[in-house]
């Protein structure tokens, strides 16, 4: 998402925060603030919406915050869009806003990553291109923001799909790994419990296991 909005506000400031922490706690309420994927501390609420700031977002616990900020908020709502993520709505509401009514600017490519971005991150494996979605986060995954962000958006999903191919297979095979080295139980409550070291395979391992249930 926040490379989208790059895309179609080259001179913003970008700042990747994770819930929880103190820089996201202390950041400071700003006029021209866009929140994509996520929401100011909830705490706050009243201080980014004076500011003026714009929040974009999917998270189901986020609805109520998000519908705060009146036309300026917009809840991707899984239910009526599925496949509706940060990235979706970062190419919806910001990327196309920008450029509406510029018949020379092809937003095919953004919106086609967007697109497969969004089914990957919200699990929609019922999407036609749902392995294609797979492949082309785990490209994306393999780079840094500001390696993305160096290369022209054009090639963002030709990049992207090209080595996600290898990379997801990769990582099938170290969620099978897995699964198969995780401690394992069933809790008082019937709920089946799987124990690994790390997070990276998390996605991965769930999808495997649920096909397997």
């Amino acid at each position: 998402s926040a490379m989208i909005i790059r895309q179609a506000l080259p001179a913003i400031e970008l700042k990747f925060l994770n819930h929880g922490t103190d820089e996201y706690y202390q950041l400071p309420a700003v006029p021209g603030m866009i929140f994509c994927d996520i929401i100011p501390p909830p705490h706050r609420i009243e201080e980014f919406i004076s500011a003026g700031a714009v929040c974009l977002d999917h998270h189901k616990q986020a609805e109520v915050f998000v519908k705060m900020f009146g036309e300026l908020g917009m809840f991707g709502d899984e239910k009526h869009n599925p496949g509706v993520s940060g990235a979706v709505l970062a190419c919806r509401e910001v990327f196309e806003r920008v450029f509406e009514g510029d018949l020379d600017r092809d937003f095919s490519a953004i919106q086609e990553f967007a697109t497969l971005i969004g089914v990957r991150d919200t699990f929609y494996k019922e999407h036609p291109e749902w392995q294609t979605a797979c492949e082309v986060t785990s490209g994306l995954n393999f780079y840094s923001p500001e390696e993305m962000l160096a290369m022209p958006a054009a090639e963002w999903l030709p990049i992207c799909k090209n080595i996600g191919k290898v990379l997801y297979q990769r990582n099938l095979k170290a969620a099978e790994k897995s699964i198969k080295t995780a401690h394992t139980f069933t809790s008082a409550l019937g709920t089946r419990v799987l124990i690994f070291e790390g997070t990276k395979a998390s996605s991965n391992a769930a999808d495997l296991l649920d096909q397997d249930y």
